[in-house]
C-alpha cells in the first residue's frame, strides 16, 4: 500500500480524530485565555499612547497581531473599549509631540535627534491623531455661499408684484394684510 494511503486511513481512525480534536480545543482555549490577558495589558498600554502592535511584539508570548486584532474588532463591547482607551492615549501622543518639537526625550533631557528625523516623527504622530479623532485634530473647511435670485418683474402680474411689495415692506405676512 502507499504511504500516503496509510497517512490518510489514520486521519480517518476515530481515536486519532477524537485526539485531534481534544488537542485543538486545548489549543483554541489557550488562545483565548493568551487574548485576554493580552487584552488587558493592551489597555493598559494604550493609554500611555501605543500601539496594538508595538503591544503585541513586545508580548512575553509569540502572538500572531492579525488573529489578536480580528478577536478585539470582533466582540463590539471589545472594541468599543479598547476604542475608548485609545482615545486616552491620543493625549499622550499630543505630549510626545510637543517634546520632539521642544527636542527634548520623554526623561525631559536634551534630545540629539536631527531635525528632519524629528519633522517625520511628528508628522506621524499628526497624522495618527487626525485618523484617531478627525472631530478634535482633523482638519475642518469651511464653505461659505452666497447666491443672488433674480426676479424678472416683467413676467409677473400687477397683484404678484403688490404682494411682493408688501411682502419686501413687512407689511404681509403668511399671506395676510398686518394691520398698522
Amino acid at each position: 500500500m502507499d504511504t500516503r494511503t496509510v497517512e490518510y486511513a489514520k486521519t480517518l481512525d476515530p481515536l486519532t480524530l477524537a485526539i485531534e480534536s481534544n488537542k485543538n480545543q486545548a489549543n483554541m482555549a489557550l488562545m483565548m485565555q493568551t487574548f485576554e490577558i493580552l487584552f488587558e495589558h493592551l489597555l493598559v498600554r494604550a493609554v500611555h499612547g501605543d500601539s496594538l502592535r508595538r503591544v503585541v511584539r513586545e508580548y512575553h508570548t509569540p502572538v500572531d497581531e492579525g488573529r489578536f486584532r480580528l478577536w478585539v474588532y470582533k466582540d463590539k463591547a471589545r472594541k468599543d473599549l479598547y476604542t475608548k482607551y485609545r482615545l486616552i492615549g491620543l493625549k499622550a501622543i499630543e505630549d510626545e509631540m510637543v517634546d520632539i518639537a521642544d527636542g527634548k526625550n520623554v526623561d525631559g533631557s536634551d534630545s540629539l535627534d536631527d531635525v528632519p528625523r524629528s519633522q517625520t516623527k511628528l508628522t506621524t504622530r499628526q497624522f495618527i491623531l487626525k485618523v484617531n479623532d478627525r472631530k478634535f485634530y482633523g482638519d475642518s473647511k469651511h464653505v461659505d455661499v452666497t447666491t443672488t435670485t433674480t426676479v424678472d418683474t416683467s413676467k409677473l402680474s400687477l397683484s404678484e408684484l403688490k404682494m411682493r411689495l408688501l411682502k419686501a415692506e413687512g407689511m404681509i405676512e403668511d399671506g395676510e394684510i398686518i394691520e398698522g
